[in-house]
């Protein structure tokens, strides 16, 4: 397994800091098989940049895995970047806050909703210091960035981009 101390040896930094850094992955052969399109899952056989503060990798049956990945984009800086080359959601689009933790996760507050289940909350909480994105505590109501806590200073997210 590789630590916190020697992740700088296998990624390369983030120009963007906190720690984070750039991988790749893939939903190509992850057991995806049948899970929406949407927010409750994302696009299938589909390749991904990722960024996050990565803690480890580690070997698994198949393949490596990353764990204790963390979200240390402020918010209004992933909202920005989502903004500027996407459509500024964090559930639609080509740019996705998600992130690799044993798996792909979505990011959305405290709770990491693992997406190979295909089972996501019906309301997303309200905008608090600890949310990358919310939809106001409303079933239905839009996906958003919680820009508005802290100025989006709280840094709650990790971002992934879609790439062919």
């Amino acid at each position: 397994m590789t630590t916190s101390a020697t992740i700088g040896a296998y990624l390369p930094a983030a120009k963007i800091g906190n720690n984070n850094y750039v991988y790749v992955w893939s939903t190509v052969g992850i057991g995806l098989t049948g899970v929406p399109i949407g927010f409750y899952g994302i696009p299938l056989s589909v390749n991904y940049f990722g960024i996050a503060s990565v803690q480890n990798i580690a070997a698994s049956s198949n393949n490596g895995k990353f764990s204790g990945t963390f979200k240390t984009i402020p918010v209004i800086q992933a909202y920005n970047i989502d903004a500027k080359i996407d459509d500024g959601s964090p559930t639609t689009g080509n740019v996705l806050a998600i992130f690799m933790n044993n798996g792909p996760q979505w990011v959305n507050g405290s709770t990491n909703f693992d997406i190979t289940t295909a089972v996501a909350p019906l309301t997303g909480g309200v905008n608090g210091s600890g949310t990358c994105f919310n939809n106001g505590g409303v079933s239905g109501a839009p996906w958003v960035y919680s820009t508005s806590s802290k100025g989006g200073a709280s840094p709650a997210c990790a971002l992934s981009f879609i790439f062919q």
